[in-house]
């Protein structure tokens, strides 16, 4: 037992894999109650997923369904509209759900296998700002026998908006096997389809309201990105009358290509924003690429 014992703590010991850990997301009822703190104590099919070694223990053979249906996500960016324009995204959210159960048709009393399905990742962010007023952004343009253009203050109009989107669901195949009355081992086979999209815009003027010209400006950036990724999680759990145990020990994922892939696209355009110092002759510029 003291062996035993050793060998746990030894393997409690953890570090960071290539991705976050979803413990501020608990999928399971206990789980939800603990704040997602359950590799030694859970006892219900969401062991599949935070400790596959503690499915030994489980006796019922039934479901585990699981919403948490709440979440308020209030971002504040100083100055994220320009100087002196802060920005604010507040909106509520509907959290993970899962699914988990046994595979009855397979496995015995010492044996057990089970399934998982469950959103373990979800966030979603919209900011939008406007700004209408006067400043001087633009030069004076001198242009000897001609009138000057942009004396002054201009009229600026300039918006922008960012939408960011991050969406991912796990499927996990549990397998744990009782080596000892009191100890369980198990593995669970976990894969995972992420779906990332980002838009962003942005469009300045500033308006001449003497001479009537206007210089101007847009940015426009669109990424949509997907990938299928696969990994690995061992774990043990001990339990006695008055205590219980349990250690985990994730692999890194293991990313499948083939059913991965992502587009990105983005574009600057800009009219009469730039001219030649020494013809005074407007510049256009015009840029564009995807893949």
């Amino acid at each position: 037992m003291k062996k035993i014992i050793t060998l746990l703590f030894i393997l409690s010991l953890f570090s960071y894999a290539q991705d976050r850990h979803y413990w501020d997301q608990a999928v399971g009822g206990k789980t939800a109650l603990l704040g997602g703190i359950a590799v030694g104590g859970v006892r219900d099919y969401s062991a599949t997923f935070y400790n596959p070694g503690a499915l030994s223990f489980l006796d019922k053979k039934s479901m585990s369904v699981n919403f948490n249906m709440y979440g308020i996500k209030d971002f504040s960016f100083i100055n994220g509209g320009g100087p002196g324009i802060d920005s604010r995204y507040t909106r509520v959210s509907l959290y993970p759900a899962s699914l988990a159960g046994p595979l009855p048709f397979i496995g015995d009393s010492l044996n057990r296998f089970s399934y998982m399905i469950y959103a373990n990742g979800y966030s979603y962010v919209r900011v939008s700002e406007r700004y209408e007023g006067y400043s001087d952004v633009i030069p004076t343009r001198i242009q000897p026998g001609l009138v000057n253009n942009f004396e002054g203050d201009e009229y600026l109009v300039n918006q922008g908006k960012l939408d960011a989107l991050l969406s991912e669901v796990s499927v996990g195949f549990g397998y744990s096997k009782k080596i000892a009355d009191n100890v369980g081992i198990g593995f669970t086979l976990l894969g995972a389809y992420r779906d990332q999209t980002k838009q962003r815009y942005e469009s300045y003027v500033a308006y001449d309201t003497t001479n009537q010209r206007s210089a101007s400006s847009d940015l426009f950036l669109d990424i949509d990105y997907w990938a299928v990724r696969f990994s690995g999680k061992f774990g043990i759990s001990a339990e006695w009358e008055d205590l219980k145990l349990g250690a985990t020990i994730t692999t890194p994922s293991i990313a499948f290509k083939k059913a991965s892939g992502g587009t990105d696209h983005a574009s600057v355009m800009s009219s009469n924003v730039l001219v030649d110092t020494t013809t005074g002759a407007q510049i256009d510029i015009v840029a564009s690429d995807r893949q």
